[in-house]
């Protein structure tokens, strides 16, 4: 392709900025023996990746037991959906009932006792009232409060320091075009000047530009944690 790009001086910095011609001024040819693979192999490669996309798709729009978006939603209709496990199959719970709602094993209800012998079903209100009281008596300690802070505080650091180091990396960048531009600006004080030199400045300066734009919309990223959770 070529004709993408014009060049214009802006009126006030007479600095060279491009923009994008309309698409009908583009000019594209084929050049075939630029190709680095055969045209076959490249198609061949095309059509796997767009098989590819569609199961990706697919696999978005389902969740992790093959449901579909519409079912995911309704598996999420109580406190316990999706969470209980048979104790001797290992199948999930599903709950049933009309009045008195009660958890079964799902393999022995759709599969057969040669799955699963099943169980008598546990009441809806027990199994959440057992689970939650589980819950409050191991988690709500000072020992797992201790463990959860810790953990919560390293992954903090982690992502502020990711999250940091950006910045930092963008800073360096800074500091790299403005000592170029700064050097071209001395070797021309010196009265060293061509047309090579005036293009080196002006493609400098558009660098640092550049830089510190993306700089000025980064914010540095400080995890604050509620006080409550500080202790």
């Amino acid at each position: 392709m070529w004709n993408r790009l014009e060049y214009r001086l802006h009126p006030d910095t007479r600095k060279r900025a491009s923009r994008l011609r309309d698409p009908s001024e583009h000019k594209i040819a084929a050049v075939p023996h630029l190709r680095i693979v055969p045209d076959d192999l490249w198609q061949a490669v095309k059509t796997r990746q767009d098989a590819h996309d569609v199961k990706r798709a697919e696999r978005i729009a389902k969740g992790a037991k093959g449901l579909s978006q519409i079912q995911g939603v309704r598996k999420i209709k109580y406190l316990l959906s999706g969470l209980l496990r048979c104790g001797r199959c290992g199948g999930y719970l599903t709950i049933a009932g009309s009045g008195d709602k009660r958890y079964y094993c799902s393999d022995s209800k759709q599969k057969g006792s040669a799955i699963c012998e099943g169980q008598p079903g546990i009441r809806q209100e027990e199994a959440e009232r057992r689970v939650l009281a589980g819950l409050q008596r191991h988690l709500l300690t000072d020992a797992a409060y201790a463990a959860f802070k810790a953990r919560v505080d390293t992954e903090a650091a982690v992502l502020e320091e990711r999250a940091n180091g950006e910045i930092r990396r963008v800073e360096d960048q800074v500091a790299e075009a403005r000592e170029a531009v700064n050097n071209l600006v001395a070797a021309m004080a010196k009265g060293r000047t061509s047309t090579a030199l005036f293009d080196a400045l002006e493609k400098a300066e558009a660098q640092l530009a550049t830089w510190e734009a993306k700089r000025a919309e980064m914010t540095p990223v400080v995890f604050d944690l509620p006080r409550v959770y500080r202790g």
